[in-house]
């Protein structure tokens, strides 16, 4: 009898430390699971604030774009304005045409020219039109260029004409009319290849008009959107705008 007091008792007291130990378990899980909710809790409020952060990026990208083709159209819109009050003025002060009596002798080309003229005569019109700035012969490569423009190339190649038409002007000294043409062919493909060499050249020709507010946004675009661009290109860019920094 004594022995099954004691029997009982020995098991009583073992299921109360089986029943015990599975009470410090559970709340042992239960104070993970806790801390595993805490954690995924603090891990969406980083995601969720991420997410916004991204769409805020997204809509600063957006605003810079849209503050980038602004400009570009301003300085194309207001360019277009001043090229044609230009073009009035020179038409206004062309001489007139000369009469028999007054008819002077035209200047000999030089060879050079004339081996142009001859050897490019079967070239594609660009072709021409760069082999003829070579030779100084800048009014005849605008006026092929402008002519190789009005039947519509494609953009590839309407980039590389207005890129000629530009280098020809502002040979010239006409560096709206050259500003004009380098805006033209950027944005007639701002991915071809003669894009950065377009937007130093469109640079160049801004500060020739005293416009170095949009050289210096043209330049930095330059820097940035164009990181492949030669160095030499980039040097000549950077050496550029620190200059009328």
């Amino acid at each position: 009898m004594r022995w099954m007091n004691v029997y009982r008792c020995v098991f009583l007291m073992w299921m109360l430390s089986a029943s015990l130990a599975e009470g410090m378990d559970a709340a042992r899980l239960s104070t993970r699971l806790t801390k595993i909710e805490d954690h995924q809790r603090s891990l969406q409020g980083s995601l969720e604030e991420t997410q916004h952060a991204i769409e805020l990026l997204q809509q600063e990208i957006g605003k810079l774009k849209a503050d980038m083709d602004l400009r570009f159209n301003e300085i194309q819109e207001g360019l277009e304005k001043k090229s044609s009050s230009a073009l009035k003025t020179q038409k206004k002060r062309k001489e007139p045409q000369k009469t028999k009596n007054t008819i002077e002798k035209e200047p000999e080309q030089n060879a050079a020219q004339q081996e142009v003229q001859e050897d490019t005569n079967s070239d594609h019109p660009l072709e021409k039109a760069r082999a003829l700035f070579s030779a100084n012969n800048y009014e005849e490569a605008q006026a092929t260029v402008e002519s190789y423009i009005a039947t519509a190339p494609a953009k590839s190649d309407l980039a590389v004409a207005h890129y000629w038409l530009g280098e020809s002007l502002f040979a010239q000294k006409r560096y709206e009319e050259a500003a004009l043409a380098f805006v033209t062919g950027y944005k007639a493909d701002a991915q071809g290849r003669r894009t950065p060499e377009t937007l130093l050249k469109l640079a160049r020709a801004l500060v020739a008009v005293k416009k170095q507010k949009e050289a210096r946004t043209t330049l930095r675009k330059l820097l940035k959107d164009y990181p492949d661009a030669t160095p030499e290109i980039r040097e000549k860019a950077a050496e550029l705008l620190k200059k009328i920094a």
